[in-house]
């Protein structure tokens, strides 16, 4: 009986600690047009090809958003950093604004927070629970191509500290961190004007015309334009059209 006993309580142990391997702390989610956020499975691959502009008054930049979120599936906030892998940037650059804003325009693995000299996490961005914390991740592109990333969102905790030199002499203690639990997710940026969304003429409710400069053109004439349409479901695309 004895040992039914124990054998028993091993595989419950065996039991938890195999649920505590396969529970998430932090998941991607995107937001649907009825204000829901809708999760993705861990290690999905998505494609975002709709395209949107932005006009600053001095040109017209054309981009695509992932659309993602990060939300916290814990009952407390989570401390987390980025790491992304651009594995495919044909054009124009990568953007994310998880915490500070950080551009790229090569390829290569990329972390935000960076990391120490020493090679440790010191620096985290804090994930608040019950509130989904965007990616901010957008292909800001100059022609057309498709771009791939592999996003991950690491969960972190606190794992010692590292000892940083002061100027003048001694040193100082600051937290670092260890990976704990990851969410990763591949996004493919389309950008093929003549496939996107495949809208129908009757849909669009507004167009305009831009020149090279980003100057709001009323009749475009010879030469080549940024046109900007606008559908019935408020999607924004944006190509280059020669007149």
């Amino acid at each position: 009986m004895k040992k039914l006993y124990t054998l028993a309580a091993a595989l419950l142990f065996g039991a938890a600690a195999l649920f505590a391997q396969d529970e998430q702390y932090v998941q991607f989610v995107e937001l649907n047009k009825a204000g829901e956020y809708v999760p993705f499975e861990n290690g999905a691959t998505i494609t975002r090809s709709t395209i949107e502009t932005v006009d600053d008054g001095f040109e017209v930049s054309v981009f695509i958003n992932s659309g993602l979120y990060v939300k916290t599936l814990k009952d407390n906030d989570i401390m987390t950093r980025v790491a992304y892998n651009i594995k495919s940037l044909p054009n124009g650059r990568h953007s994310i604004c998880y915490g500070n804003c950080v551009e790229k325009t090569e390829t290569g693995q990329f972390y935000y927070p960076g990391l120490s000299t020493s090679g440790n996490i010191t620096s985290t961005v804090t994930n608040p629970k019950g509130d989904p914390k965007s990616l901010a991740a957008e292909w800001f592109c100059t022609a057309e191509g498709t771009a791939v990333v592999e996003y991950s969102v690491d969960a972190l905790e606190q794992d010692g500290a590292e000892m940083v030199p002061k100027p003048g002499g001694g040193f100082i203690s600051t937290p670092k961190y260890k990976v704990v639990k990851s969410c990763t997710i591949t996004v493919n940026y389309v950008n093929d004007p003549t496939g996107i969304d495949n809208v129908n003429a009757e849909d669009i409710v507004a167009t305009e015309y831009f020149d090279i400069t980003g100057k709001r053109v009323a009749k475009p004439a010879n030469g080549l334009f940024i046109k900007k349409t606008t559908d019935s479901e408020g999607r924004v695309t944006a190509k280059k059209v020669t007149m």
